[in-house]
């Protein structure tokens, strides 16, 4: 499911999401195993009709998260960038009925 879900996101282009992944360079690389857990950790629990009918929406906060992903701070609190995953996560829960955070997953 996770697969199909990336398919319908990146409308099955992968430069999509390697440029999502990548929004810092001119010629972005491979996504790293962090960025597919990053990717897992938000789509596993968001429905798949959701992302079907809200996939620019999905793609859109990738690119958020990969951006501060890429350019967090050093000291920087990760449990901060957990947090503002989860509000993602949760926004798409909503729109689907459930309610259930990366926190519960960690």
């Amino acid at each position: 499911m996770y697969v199909q879900k990336i398919k319908i996101i990146s409308a099955d282009n992968h430069e999509i999401l390697v440029k999502a992944v990548n929004p810092y360079q001119f010629e972005p690389k491979r996504a790293t195993k962090n960025d597919i857990y990053v990717m897992w950790l938000m789509l596993q629990k968001i429905d798949l009709h959701i992302v079907k009918t809200y996939k620019k929406e999905l793609l859109e906060d990738l690119k958020e998260i990969f951006k501060i992903m890429k350019n967090m701070p050093d000291g920087e609190d990760e449990k901060s960038f957990i947090d503002f995953i989860d509000k993602i996560i949760e926004k798409y829960q909503k729109l689907s009925g459930k309610n259930i955070g990366t926190n519960q997953l960690l």
